[in-house]
């Protein structure tokens, strides 16, 4: 559990200096969003034919079905696609690349690497207690599917605002 409290918490608190560091440090080329607080709530729960909604609910729902056994599992798959729309709508409002934004965009990116390995274990430490659970066994992999859907999708949205940084990557659909 204390490895995946610990990494969400170092996630959002990452995001958060950049939010932080986006309205004070790069001010001249970063614009905060035009829109209200709910379009871009809907506009990212859209993503990707809705696979963050997706994975939302499905770690929602899990501990629900396994009676509490997989929480830890639970937090830390909110937390991390939380974590990854609050940074890609921020991210998205860069209309110019800075040494702030490439660092960000490459910490993002090994951050998706280690939360593809703390999602692995977690299905692993999961399994080995229910072990001729099929339904269990299905749910997990589910999860995993879309928790590496999501990361490869954020990954590649931010190495194309690297790329382009005038590009609107939250419109991008895939």
């Amino acid at each position: 559990m204390f490895l995946e409290f610990s990494y969400s918490v170092w996630n959002l608190t990452r995001t958060g200096i950049f939010i932080m560091m986006c309205w004070t440090v790069n001010r001249p080329s970063w614009k905060p969003p035009k829109q209200d607080f709910g379009m871009i709530v809907e506009r990212c729960l859209t993503l990707n034919k809705k696979t963050y909604s997706k994975l939302l609910l499905c770690a929602a729902g899990l501990p629900l079905l396994m009676n509490g056994h997989c929480l830890s599992q639970t937090v830390h798959n909110i937390m991390c696609t939380a974590n990854l729309l609050l940074f890609l709508v921020t991210l998205n409002g860069y209309h110019s690349r800075t040494i702030l934004m490439l660092y960000h965009a490459l910490c993002t990116i090994v951050m998706n690497a280690q939360s593809v390995l703390v999602a692995v274990f977690n299905m692993y430490r999961n399994l080995q207690t229910e072990r001729n659970d099929h339904v269990a066994t299905l749910l997990y992999i589910t999860e995993l599917y879309l928790m590496l859907h999501v990361l490869a999708d954020s990954s590649t949205r931010v190495i194309n605002k690297v790329k382009n940084p005038e590009l609107d990557i939250m419109s991008q659909n895939r």
